[in-house]
């Protein structure tokens, strides 16, 4: 089992792309980081998940599966609170998870200066 169809606003597309090259990792795991840094974030907003009109990106199918799947599931249905979410309850909250790390990732990848490398700000950030 793994993630469904989903779709996500297309400046997190541009985000996880820059991050895929900042980091010179593939696709699944800069996706992977965004909806780490989304869940890791203290606010949270369930409320508004992908109700933008603005253009999207298809998130290939099973994109995360398996045991990560299963993990990430779980992660959500706890930070939610939830016994059991729906299929498409699910999805929208891995797109706001998605969606909301990637914001994070833009503001913390333009505060950088040219000669500042991306994975030593990650490992520098809470000192």
């Amino acid at each position: 089992m793994g993630t469904p169809r989903m779709h996500i606003n297309y400046d997190a597309y541009e985000v996880i792309n820059d991050l895929k090259n900042h980091l010179n990792c593939e696709r699944p795991q800069a996706i992977e980081i965004a909806f780490a840094k989304g869940m890791s974030s203290p606010e949270n907003d369930f409320s508004s998940t992908n109700k933008s009109n603005s253009k999207k990106w298809e998130v290939p199918v099973n994109i995360i599966k398996g045991d990560k799947y299963t993990l990430y599931k779980a992660l959500i249905i706890e930070e939610l609170k939830e016994d059991s979410l729906t299929e498409d309850e699910l999805k929208n909250q891995f797109v706001y998870f998605i969606e909301k790390g990637a914001a994070i990732i833009k503001l913390e990848l333009n505060r950088l200066n040219d000669l500042t490398d991306y994975r030593i700000a990650i490992l520098n950030q809470d000192r």
